[in-house]
């Protein structure tokens, strides 16, 4: 990221500021999906084969039944303690909890977490 953040689309109100920071944010993940080889920049979503969010939290996807010669959707998890989508390979944060691997956005969250784990796990098979 860089500062200001966003594009510079000329918004001034919170909304139109707001939107350009995720434009920024679609157009860094869509460069980055470009530079690895999984779609080509500006492409629709799930033309990279970007895997579904939603996933059971700290579950990786599966790669069972896919092509070895095709590139591989990253891993998504969901940050038990905030809900926000976490790329498994890229992970900085986790935690081992019950033999399951958990996954964060942030250290603030991760600590959270080891904290009281047992209400973040309770609440994420509810």
């Amino acid at each position: 990221m860089k500062y200001p953040a966003g594009l510079d689309l000329g918004g001034t109100e919170p909304p139109e500021i707001a939107l350009s920071i995720l434009a920024e944010l679609v157009q860094v993940r869509a460069e980055r999906a470009g530079a690895r080889g999984e779609g080509r920049p500006g492409a629709p979503p799930g033309a990279a084969g970007e895997s579904a969010s939603g996933a059971a939290a700290g579950a990786a996807a599966s790669d069972a039944g896919t092509d070895a010669g095709a590139p591989q959707a990253p891993a998504f998890a969901t940050d038990p303690v905030c809900g926000m989508s976490v790329e498994v390979e890229e992970a900085r944060h986790t935690a081992e909890w019950r033999g399951r691997a958990y996954y964060f956005c942030c250290p603030g969250c991760r600590r959270s977490f080891e904290e009281d784990p047992g209400a973040y796990a309770d609440a994420e098979a509810e």
